[in-house]
């Protein structure tokens, strides 16, 4: 039987593993996976906002996902 909520106990996590990344919409990994690695990609290169929704939807357009 899992513990009731008074026996749960949470430990704090460091930030760089408690970030979470979420995309409403998206409900497979792989859809999840693909925007957060075009994301990451965008921040790194220094890519505008309206360039990258371009690129992140032409590229969801290529896998079937649009």
């Amino acid at each position: 039987m899992p513990p009731s909520i008074t026996e749960l106990t949470v430990k704090p996590l460091p930030p760089e593993e408690a970030l979470a990344f979420a995309v409403a919409g998206l409900a497979r990994l792989d859809q999840v996976s693909a925007l957060q690695t075009a994301l990451a990609d965008a921040l790194e290169q220094g890519e505008t906002l309206a360039s990258f929704k371009k690129r992140a939807a032409a590229e969801a357009e290529e896998r079937g996902d649009a």
